[in-house]
């Protein structure tokens, strides 16, 4: 039986599969094959108890320290709420790493990861009829004012009329901004979701990262975790400058992948094939596939940032990572 782990619980699109991929390098660290278990927030996989789990891992007692996955799933509240809770009656010793991004970014990834560019069109074709509508009330109204154009008409009326109708395009205008997924804004609420592991496990035992930091100096950012977790922390890692599992480009592809790779049978016979060889199919299947990445206009960003704003000044004063390292004012 493994007696310590260390999770990647997130989060989503945040460089989780390249943490993963640079601390497998250890050779005091077990990584599991596949990356992402999700037993502990999955019903059916929880269900099949420990020792399906912990056959994801080639684990040898005489070379290992710490077993090693990264399911984004862990910190998904409300989606999938038990992970945390789970974890916390499983009779070994946990670690987790927490690494974020600006959260604004996240969600744009995350609305590429998923294909919901419908949804952000949808509202902005919301916020066009709105303006739209409220453009004809104005024409409407001059031809029965007898102006010769709306700007004339609203130049020379004080009519409530006019104002009301700013107001109502105003409303709709917020909507439709606002009209954002909750379970990928939930996955961007960085402190929510630790609140999770906070309340169920000692600090000491969560480290918060920064993808920021994981690109620009890999080296400091692994001999941190690797201190974290008791492991020699001045092992040579190698590829740091290699980004893995970029996928945004090929959302449908990847999870066509990942469920394949996960079928009975199918996970067992890929734990004997070389990684090299497993990286080259996904690559290949990753080029089948392109799609612009999702992009919010200025409006949306500064729309979604007043929707996590409550969450980043508890991320600041609770949590102690501060998002002003993202250029955010909050």
């Amino acid at each position: 039986m493994i007696e310590r782990f260390a999770l990647i619980i997130g989060a989503m699109k945040c460089g989780t599969s390249s943490l993963f991929n640079y601390l497998a390098q250890h050779p005091e660290i077990a990584e599991s094959r596949p990356k992402e278990i999700g037993f502990f927030d999955n019903d059916d996989h929880w269900a099949r108890g420990r020792d399906w789990y912990e056959a994801a891992w080639r684990w040898d007692p005489a070379q290992h320290r710490v077993a090693l996955e990264a399911s984004t799933g862990y910190t998904k509240v409300p989606t999938m709420p038990n992970a945390a809770a789970r974890i916390a009656t499983y009779p070994a010793k946990f670690q987790f790493l927490y690494i974020m991004r600006n959260p604004l970014d996240r969600y744009e990834s995350h609305y590429s990861h998923k294909d919901a560019r419908k949804e952000l069109q949808q509202a902005r074709i919301s916020l066009k009829e709105a303006l739209k509508d409220f453009g004809h009330a104005l024409v409407g109204r001059a031809r029965y004012a007898g102006q010769r154009s709306p700007v004339d008409w609203v130049k020379d009326s004080g009519h409530e009329e006019v104002r009301a109708g700013l107001r109502r395009a105003r409303v709709q205008l917020n909507r439709a901004l606002t009209d954002f997924d909750p379970h990928m804004v939930a996955t961007s609420q960085y402190a929510r979701q630790l609140d999770e592991y906070y309340q169920r496990f000692p600090a000491g035992d969560i480290l918060l990262l920064n993808l920021d930091d994981l690109s620009a100096t890999p080296l400091v950012v692994l001999r941190r975790i690797c201190q974290f977790l008791g492991v020699d922390p001045d092992f040579q890692f190698s590829g740091t400058d290699r980004r893995h599992n970029r996928f945004d480009d090929a959302p449908g592809t990847h999870l066509r992948a990942e469920a394949i790779a996960r079928s009975p049978g199918v996970s067992r016979v890929l734990r004997l094939v070389p990684k090299s060889a497993k990286q080259a199919v996904r690559r290949l299947l990753a080029r089948r596939q392109s799609h612009k990445h999702a992009r919010l206009d200025p409006q949306e960003r500064q729309a979604l940032l007043a929707v996590l704003t409550p969450d980043l000044r508890r991320l600041r004063d609770e949590f102690g990572f501060d998002p002003a390292c993202w250029n955010l004012r909050v």
